[in-house]
């Protein structure tokens, strides 16, 4: 007989039904899909901001190297009122494709980091180990005539 004052204890072992297995099973699948499209994406934004970075990196050494020639140029024709006046536009406009190059490098590294982030997120939180286990063929067994 059962005492009320007393906690009863019944240890259970609950297993989703078969749709609501196949429901977890779905998302978690769908998630693991989300996952490696924010991976494949995040890599692909970091690597395309890795290869304007180095143009960039590229362009503003070819820019420095000119502006010391100009800079020299420019100390030479001090008393001429023309100096490398085409030249240094030139090398102007290349100083302002550098630095727009570099905004959008560091703008598309940090999309690229953030979906590799979400990326990562999305498939560690997918736990397989949270799937429930697949619906097993049950045995029916007769007991006392019932099926």
């Amino acid at each position: 007989m059962l005492d009320a004052r007393q906690p009863t204890r019944l240890d259970l072992s609950l297993r989703p039904t078969p749709a609501c297995a196949d429901r977890q099973r779905a998302r978690v699948a769908r998630q693991r899909n989300w996952s490696y499209g924010f991976l494949g994406t995040g890599g692909l934004l970091a690597g395309v901001a890795g290869y304007l970075f180095v143009d960039a990196r590229s362009d503003w050494m070819r820019w420095d190297k000119r502006q010391n020639d100009l800079d020299a140029a420019w100390a030479d024709a001090s008393g001429e009122a023309a100096g490398p006046v085409e030249e240094q536009r030139q090398n102007d406009a290349l100083a302002r494709s550098v630095q727009s190059e570099t905004q959008v490098a560091i703008a598309l590294g940090a999309l690229g980091l953030a979906a590799l982030a979400e990326g990562v997120y999305l498939y560690l939180t997918a736990d397989p180990a949270s799937e429930p286990p697949a619906p097993r063929a049950r045995r029916q067994r007769a007991v006392g005539g019932l099926p």
